[in-house]
């Protein structure tokens, strides 16, 4: 990836160039200047994508919105939320003309065609997996498996549970334990509630001067905690079911929200489950930071961490230095990816 940008941009200097040479043949400006005005010129046609329909999408432009249709998006361009674009205005005609590389992204497998990639947002910083307060803890298989699509992208990842107001003090307890597994290997995990505040602007920080993503289940919180953060943004959402703490879910589409001039966060609608891509079983592991050093006693260098005899990891796990849930989530992984 970050070979094409380099060859974007450079394509992009050398097109400056040879464009200022040509009026400077003719005498017109100095050289250099010539070349910042088409460099500058190229920067202000730059926007960012906000949401996407089946009848066109949403772009930022400076402080301007542009709504373009579909039949003014080029073919071949197909854009997500996220996507800085190349904009071409023509009196009040607003086109796209390309998308930019894509820094980082969040993706995922098609549901109904594994071997094709969604991508849920691009060219973001953060991902922030949120997920509700349970009495027993959180989910942890999928906050790993959304964790390991942040970073695979090449996004960080975060944690955010939410309606922490609904828990008691033994409550938790057990739910701060669950966290600690992610916290020891440097992941930042908040507690939140939209009702008390709680956090709010500790995540905040965190989200600054970035673009982010917010995702999870349905009805755990995610606008919600947009509309603590902003309460101009006035994002429907859905009562809490009594049954297990949940919202019912009101986000269909995904949309970025600006908090400020330099902060953008997008809302996503809820997944059931998220197929990784850009993984094998070759680096799996590597998203497993606590399997190291364990992992250098094993007997065989390649070991699986599996089903393999005198594996450092698997003794890890047995006597307590590393988390038994997230030996599990590496387990299951491992199973789909074809590790026998």
């Amino acid at each position: 990836m970050k070979d094409k940008i380099a060859k974007f941009q450079f394509g992009m200097r050398k097109e400056s160039e040879r464009r200022a040479r040509k009026l400077n043949n003719r005498g017109e400006r100095d050289l250099a200047d010539t070349i910042q005005i088409f460099e500058d010129q190229y920067e202000s046609d730059i926007g960012i994508v906000l949401a996407t329909s089946r009848s066109g999408c949403s772009v930022l432009h400076k402080d301007q919105v542009y709504n373009i249709p579909l039949d003014s998006i080029r073919p071949g361009n197909d854009v997500v939320v996220g996507d800085k674009v190349r904009l071409h205005r023509v009196v009040n005609n607003t086109t796209i003309k390309c998308i930019l590389p894509r820094s980082a992204y969040l993706g995922r497998k098609d549901p109904y065609v594994p071997e094709r990639v969604r991508i849920l947002a691009a060219n973001i910083d953060t991902v922030v997996v949120v997920v509700p307060a349970l009495t027993t803890g959180i989910r942890s298989r999928l906050v790993d498996r959304l964790l390991i699509a942040a970073q695979s992208g090449g996004a960080q990842g975060m944690v955010c549970v939410t309606k922490t107001d609904l828990m008691d003090s033994e409550s938790r307890i057990i739910l701060d334990r669950s966290l600690e597994p992610y916290r020891q290997i440097g992941i930042i995990t908040l507690l939140t509630s939209a009702i008390t505040g709680e956090s709010i602007n500790e995540l905040q920080y965190h989200l600054q001067g970035k673009l982010s993503v917010l995702v999870g289940q349905s009805g755990v919180g995610k606008s919600s905690v947009l509309n603590t953060l902003n309460p101009v943004f006035s994002i429907q959402v859905g009562d809490v079911r009594e049954i297990d703490g949940k919202g019912r879910h009101t986000t269909t589409a995904s949309k970025a929200y600006r908090l400020d001039q330099d902060t953008l966060v997008i809302d996503t609608p809820g997944i059931r489950q998220i197929g990784l891509i850009g993984v094998d079983g070759r680096d799996l592991k590597r998203y497993f930071p606590e399997f190291s050093g364990y992992d250098l006693v094993c007997r065989y260098s390649d070991c699986s961490h599996i089903h393999e005899p005198d594996c450092g990891v698997k003794l890890a796990v047995s006597d307590g230095y590393v988390p038994v849930p997230r030996y599990e989530s590496y387990r299951k992984l491992a199973a789909e990816l074809g590790i026998v």
